[in-house]
């Protein structure tokens, strides 16, 4: 690992649990997650199941694309 690639990467306490993140993409992930932004988003099996999986292993997980996708309306 070269020491500007260390130098983009720092440690922080997220939910009790020291992690590790990129910091331009620190505290981003609801911004770029498409399931913010999708009217299944209570509904959905796929979420659940990556909550329960973000959950278990104390990662987030950032959905960038997805078939089930349905854009919100007001």
């Amino acid at each position: 690992m070269t020491r500007e690639y260390k130098r983009q990467i720092e440690q922080y306490e997220r939910d009790g649990v020291e992690v590790w993140v990129q910091k331009r993409s620190k505290g981003k992930e609801r911004e770029f997650s498409l399931c913010q932004t999708c009217a299944k988003l209570n509904d959905c099996n796929r979420v659940i199941g990556l909550g329960n999986f973000c959950k278990a292993t104390e990662m987030t997980v950032v959905v960038w694309t997805c078939p089930l996708f349905e854009e919100m309306t007001s």
